[in-house]
């Protein structure tokens, strides 16, 4: 198969760059703000979680170390403001799997919702 070369387009002056919205919401450093509900049903946590919450909220029971895991995932790391991934969040914690830290994480922000209203 044979590619066709694209034709490189003149420069324009004074033509300002478009940018693409992202199809699925990025954290925002700039301030802080509580999870919009949009996040966690169309972007959640990078975990391809889909389903009821209500089966994943069944049975489990209230840890301890919430304040530590929202820090650590939803928050950037100093000292180079990097955001970490979920297995970098698995080695800071004792968790041993992403399901367990799924469920921790649904459960926390389900709490901290129950307290916000």
């Amino acid at each position: 198969m044979d590619r066709k070369k694209q034709l490189w387009l003149p420069k324009l002056k004074k033509v300002k760059r478009i940018k693409k919205k992202r199809q699925t919401p990025q954290p925002r450093i700039r301030k802080y703000r509580i999870v919009k509900k949009y996040e966690l049903l169309h972007r959640p946590f990078d975990l391809r979680f889909r389903g009821k919450l209500n089966k994943w909220l069944e049975g489990f029971q209230q840890k301890d170390d919430f304040a530590e895991i929202i820090n650590l995932y939803f928050f950037p790391q100093k000292p180079n403001n990097k955001w970490l991934n979920q297995e970098e969040v698995i080695e800071k914690t004792d968790f041993t799997s992403k399901k367990k830290l799924r469920a921790v994480l649904i459960q926390a922000l389900v709490t901290i919702w129950k307290t916000k209203s």
